[in-house]
């Protein structure tokens, strides 16, 4: 880590809806939670790593100190809560914040990926196709070495739009080792 700067901010999300009846019948955000544990093992004192599955906490959180990454896990049935979540990220810190969308509900067609990337959440900067560890790594590495050049090339696990157009790394796989 350079000496004197702030560890990178990363913000992971496994939101959904509750009420009186289920506010506190919530389960451990086990996806994010593994991905998260392999960013800190790898980048160590570079990450600062936080999970949430309460919005408001995380936006509690994130006001008082901005996100530099955000990752969010995406099921159909929360599609409409994370778009709200993306949008609100967006206004608050604009585009220094970096916001990548995995889970199951992330499909592995590029044809699809185009759509969502460009119809559901225009405002994602990435997805990761399949597991998340390593795709998520791999964009948190070149952010910590040069943010400026984070989209330069594709990123292997994960595609994003550039002018328009899918560009994806290499797959990762459903079966990572870690």
């Amino acid at each position: 880590m350079v000496p004197n700067k702030k560890p990178l901010n990363i913000m992971f999300g496994d939101f959904g809806y509750f009420n009186r009846h289920t506010r506190f019948a919530r389960f451990t955000p086990l996806g994010i939670g593994y991905i998260a544990q392999y960013a800190k093992q790898k980048f160590g004192k570079d990450v600062d790593v936080s999970l949430y599955k309460d919005i408001d906490k995380f936006f509690d959180k994130a006001k008082e100190r901005a996100p530099d990454v955000v990752g969010l896990t995406v099921f159909y049935w929360n599609n409409n809560l994370n778009q709200y979540v993306v949008k609100c990220l967006r206004q608050m810190f604009g585009s220094e914040l970096t916001i990548v969308l995995g889970g199951p509900s992330i499909d592995s067609d590029p044809k699809q990926q185009k759509i969502f990337l460009s119809k559901s959440f225009p405002e994602a900067d990435a997805i990761a196709i399949n597991e998340g560890e390593i795709a998520f790594s791999n964009i948190v590495e070149k952010i910590l070495s040069d943010k400026k050049t984070v989209y330069n090339e594709a990123i292997d696990g994960l595609s994003f739009l550039d002018n328009g157009e899918l560009v994806s790394g290499k797959p990762i796989g459903t079966s990572t080792d870690i």
